[in-house]
C-alpha cells in the first residue's frame, strides 16, 4: 500500500487538483470511459491525501476485465482496486463487456468503450441544462 499511495501521490500535482476542484465547484460535466477513470486518481489533496472524488460513484475497467488482458501483469494498478483504495464508491456490472454508465452528479463514468454513446448524450445533456455554456 505504501508503494500505491508513491505512485499515486507522483500523479498529483497542483495544477491537476485545481483544474479538479473547479470541474467539481463549478459543477462541469466531465466523462471517464474505461481506464480513462486514472486520470482521476490524479485529484488527491496534498495535505491529507483525500481523493476528490471519493463521495462519487464510479466505474471504470473491471478487475474481471483487467485480468484477461495480456498486459494485466505489467499494470502499476488495478482501477477498481484502487478505487476503493482511494475510499471510492466504484459500481460495475456483472456483464463487463456490456454497455454499462454511472452518472453522479456532473462526473460521467462508463466501464467501457460500448458506452460511449451513452456518455456522450449524457455529457450534451449536462451541457445543455448549464447556461453557461
Amino acid at each position: 500500500d505504501k508503494d500505491r499511495k508513491e505512485l499515486l501521490k507522483e500523479l498529483s500535482s497542483e495544477a491537476t487538483l485545481t483544474f479538479f476542484k473547479e470541474i467539481i465547484n463549478t459543477g462541469k460535466p466531465i466523462g471517464c470511459i474505461g481506464y480513462g477513470l486514472v486520470s482521476l486518481f490524479q485529484a488527491i489533496e496534498s495535505r491529507d491525501g483525500n481523493w476528490l472524488f471519493k463521495k462519487f460513484n464510479v466505474t471504470g475497467v473491471p478487475i474481471l476485465a483487467e485480468c484477461r488482458e495480456s498486459h494485466f501483469s505489467h499494470l502499476p494498478f488495478i482501477v477498481e482496486e484502487t478505487v476503493r483504495f482511494l475510499k471510492g464508491s466504484f459500481i460495475t456490472s456483472q456483464d463487463v463487456v456490456c454497455d454499462f454508465m454511472i452518472v453522479d452528479r456532473n462526473l460521467i463514468t462508463a466501464q467501457n468503450d460500448s458506452s460511449l454513446m451513452n456518455v456522450l448524450k449524457n455529457m450534451a445533456h449536462l451541457i445543455s441544462e448549464d447556461p453557461s455554456f
